[in-house]
């Protein structure tokens, strides 16, 4: 379970008490994440899950417990944007530490709470072309590498910002649909292995003609999910 973020963080964030509990909680979020990233992946009940004005509201009223939710929901998206700049571990892990840090500092000046997702990958966006230009004058130091000839970086931030927001409209999508059916779309198109209708028809207790009525509404589901977010 993720440690509790202290409530100062959740409101006002004054200057000089907020630093040091924000960089604390920053921390934290690196520890958590390969357990929310293997969480993400697993069946679990189906609840309403809050809007993005609600959760923004909720944390700012002092929900500690928001900010871990709001993690959830965002943490795969965020890290995605420094994977497709083909960054290695460490430095997907300091951009994660960073966007948490710059989330948590300035959530409270979030003026329109519905462009919560855009907002955070502007974020993600700014913070790797920040190790980009980084990494970009700190090779420039090295006569070896000035003697290869560097090109001024200047990454596809608008392709990739495209994608990843994309990829996150369908997560959101897929979380919208039945517990049943997203564990039956998990088990037919991203699981390791293909799985015959024969063994699916035992792991749900249906038959196999039943099986194939039911990937056909789970998908139709998905399609007016995706149709709904203009995908």
């Amino acid at each position: 379970m993720v440690q509790a973020v202290p409530d100062v963080l959740c409101v006002g964030l004054p200057p000089r008490q907020a630093v040091a509990a924000l960089a604390i909680a920053s921390f934290r979020c690196i520890l958590a994440l390969p357990l929310l990233m293997d969480r993400a992946g697993a069946v679990s009940k189906k609840t309403r899950e809050p809007t993005d004005p609600e959760l923004v509201a909720a944390c700012l009223s002092g929900d500690a417990s928001s900010w871990e939710r709001l993690l959830r929901r965002y943490e795969r998206m965020i890290y995605s944007v420094p994977a497709r700049l083909h960054f290695d571990i460490d430095e997907r892990q300091d951009v994660f530490q960073t966007v948490c840090y710059r989330i948590l500092e300035n959530l409270h000046a979030l003026a329109d709470a519905a462009r919560l997702r855009s907002w955070i990958l502007t974020i993600t966006i700014r913070e790797c072309n920040h190790l980009i230009r980084a990494k970009y004058l700190r090779r420039r130091q090295d006569p070896e590498d000035c003697a290869l000839g560097l090109q001024d970086p200047n990454a596809d931030t608008f392709e990739i910002y495209l994608r990843s927001e994309r990829e996150q409209l369908l997560r959101e999508a897929f979380e919208e649909l039945p517990e049943r059916c997203r564990e039956l779309v998990r088990m037919l198109f991203l699981a390791d292995t293909k799985s015959l209708y024969e063994d699916l028809a035992k792991h749900f207790g249906l038959s196999a003609e039943t099986i194939g009525s039911l990937r056909h509404r789970c998908l139709s589901n998905l399609r007016q999910l995706l149709h709904s977010r203009n995908l």
